[in-house]
């Protein structure tokens, strides 16, 4: 199964209209008002303005199934990720990640990635072993999850 990783552009106000509405992505944390698609879209867009990167994962046949959304806090990159549930246990996810980790590795002033995941979401546990994160720290409510990137120095 051949999935890719892309920038989002204007053509995913769809997706993610259908994201919204399913209430599969929530709103980003910049945002505190009732939002729509084109509203979402839009910040999603100018996220690069806001040190964020924001990634969809396409499926075999090039149609959105996911979404890979960060925030960079100083030299950590705090990462979430959501699948469509129809697109769920298909690996799409982990292949997401891992592309993204690659695409991170390019960047030399992150240094590493974090994932914060409730402790019932099993799937999402599993996507963080599955593409090397590990178990930092656990609370009563949330994991959090650190993966660190490996720079090379140039000669």
């Amino acid at each position: 199964m051949a999935i890719s990783l892309r920038r989002i552009t204007k053509e995913d106000v769809y997706f993610l209209d259908f994201c919204v509405k399913q209430k599969i992505i929530p709103a980003p944390p910049f945002l505190t008002y009732q939002f729509t698609a084109e509203d979402l879209l839009q910040d999603y867009m100018n996220y690069d303005f806001y040190n964020c990167f924001v990634y969809v994962i396409e499926d075999e046949n090039h149609a959105p199934v996911g979404v890979i959304d960060s925030y960079l806090m100083d030299d950590t990159l705090l990462v979430s990720y959501c699948i469509l549930r129809s697109a769920q246990g298909n690996g799409y996810c982990s292949k997401g990640m891992r592309q993204f980790i690659d695409l991170m590795q390019e960047f030399k002033h992150i240094r590493r990635l974090q994932l914060l995941i409730s402790n019932n979401n099993v799937a999402s546990i599993r996507v963080a072993k599955n593409t090397g994160f590990k178990r930092k720290n656990i609370n009563e409510e949330t994991q959090t999850w650190e993966f660190s990137l490996k720079k090379t120095k140039r000669r």
